[in-house]
């Protein structure tokens, strides 16, 4: 089985989208939220459809590591509405996407 490229925005002040592979039988779609590695962290991020090419081959590709089933994929018109945003305000993409979501939920003492 070979894997398939996705572009990923990540929840991080990066002027594009990351491409990540994931195995074919991972079921992703365009819109839905990801975990995925970002340096030595982890981070989420929202799938905008499937890498035309591979990157420069000086860059690694890491692995999508899981789907958050917390919340539904993002509606096609939605996505495409973020992606408007982040390209007329030139903002990042993740960052953009990230607010489609509620804020992250923070651990008390």
């Amino acid at each position: 089985m070979t894997e398939t490229l996705w572009r990923v925005a990540v929840e991080a002040p990066l002027p594009e989208q990351l491409t990540y592979a994931a195995p074919p039988d991972l079921a992703l779609s365009r819109g839905q939220l990801v975990n995925v590695p970002l340096g030595k962290r982890k981070a989420k991020g929202v799938v905008l459809g499937k890498a035309q090419h591979a990157p420069d081959e000086k860059f690694k590709i890491r692995a999508i590591e899981s789907i958050d089933s917390e919340y539904p994929p993002l509606p096609e018109h939605f996505l495409r509405w973020l992606e408007w945003l982040s390209t007329y305000y030139v903002h990042p993409p993740g960052l953009t996407t990230a607010l489609a979501y509620p804020p992250l939920k923070k651990q008390e003492k």
